[in-house]
């Protein structure tokens, strides 16, 4: 493969992978289809529809660390977890089989280092499910289902619990206690941690009660002992100290949209936290001032440094991307219907490149 060098005397990788987009369809109150796979050149962002499969709700996806397998959610009353195997000549995609969460509308969903588990957030009735996987990635079956409890000051949004997010600790020690897990819930304004034990069970393991209306939404582990909380409902982004055995602890919190201070701008809601490959940068989407912040992080868990604000490319931009070579950044900005590419330069400033229509994106997954 060759490459382009930017501006700041960086070198873009050029080479052309998939891009997988996940939407809300009808049966979520969207306008989507289901999933469309794209080829995308990470030179300059432009994107080739190769295949689209209908799918009801596949409002959130992830890949199997090892298999060409990809799993999407099905954010629906009554919800599901869905396999699917890709051709990763021609983007087309197959079904493997679904499972229903024992939950309602599951939003998230994310892998056990070695590929044997999965686990689903259900957003609607604040629960979390463990799955058990084949050897080839299939769903084999449901081996665990907690429910939270709680409820937060905010009536339209924390009348109960709301997983929103489930998320494993990449640096716990392998201790024989299982892996560790935090399940984030914006309802319940709390993270709850968990282990997961080789039955597949999840055992209760502490967590974190956070400021009432704070409502937690994406929980990202950055290391060395830190960890960054966007907090949607009070547009705010969180710095934590964590470690396997003191658990978690709010050392800092931020705005997450300066431009969203100003007076007469709408309500925002922070939802998606990207860092670049070195931690260095940090990318938070924000809908209401449909804008993406850039923010430099701080050493030693001190809060991270706004280094400045851009517009999205469209409205409501909530699932975001960034291409590992630090060049390029998806977003999928839902109300607008657009996934947009904008470009990463020095001091992480973004510039708009291109616009791909895409109904109710709520998520982009690069492969």
């Amino acid at each position: 493969m060759t490459g382009t060098t930017e501006p700041n005397g960086t070198t873009r990788r050029r080479g052309r992978e998939l891009l997988i987009t996940g939407c809300w369809t009808a049966e979520s109150g969207g306008r989507g289809h289901g999933l469309t796979v794209y080829r995308r050149d990470s030179a300059d962002g432009s994107l080739e529809r190769l295949s689209e499969l209908e799918l009801a709700a596949p409002s959130y996806l992830c890949r199997h660390p090892r298999l060409p397998v990809l799993y999407a959610v099905n954010e629906t009353p009554e919800g599901a977890v869905t396999a699917l195997a890709v051709d990763e000549a021609d983007g087309t995609l197959r079904p493997l089989g679904s499972l229903p969460t024992g939950g309602s509308s599951p939003c998230h969903l994310a892998l056990s280092a070695d590929g044997r588990r999965l686990l689903a957030a259900d957003y609607g009735s604040g629960s979390v499910a463990a799955f058990a996987l084949e050897a080839d990635g299939r769903l084999r079956e449901r081996t665990d289902l907690v429910q939270h409890q709680g409820s937060g000051p905010r009536a339209d949004r924390q009348e109960g619990p709301h997983a929103h997010m489930v998320v494993r600790h990449p640096d716990a020690p392998d201790d024989g206690a299982g892996e560790l897990w935090t399940a984030v819930d914006l309802g319940a304004d709390r993270l709850f941690r968990y282990r997961l034990g080789e039955d597949g069970r999840l055992a209760p393991d502490g967590g974190l009660a956070l400021r009432p209306g704070f409502g937690p939404r994406q929980l990202v582990h950055a290391g060395n002992g830190v960890a960054y909380l966007v907090g949607e409902l009070s547009s705010e982004l969180a710095v934590l100290g964590e470690s396997a055995g003191d658990g978690l602890t709010l050392l800092d919190t931020l705005p997450a949209s300066p431009r969203a201070e100003r007076p007469g701008q709408p309500e925002n809601l922070p939802a998606h936290l990207s860092l670049s490959a070195d931690g260095r940068l940090l990318f938070l989407s924000n809908r209401g001032a449909d804008t993406v912040a850039v923010l430099r992080a701080g050493d030693a868990g001190r809060p991270p440094e706004p280094l400045g604000e851009y517009d999205c490319g469209g409205s409501w931009p909530r699932h975001m991307e960034l291409d590992p070579a630090g060049g390029l950044l998806y977003v999928c900005n839902q109300e607008s219907d657009s996934l947009d590419v904008l470009a990463v330069g020095e001091d992480g400033a973004l510039t708009h490149l291109r616009s791909q229509p895409t109904p109710s994106p709520t998520c982009v997954l690069l492969w």
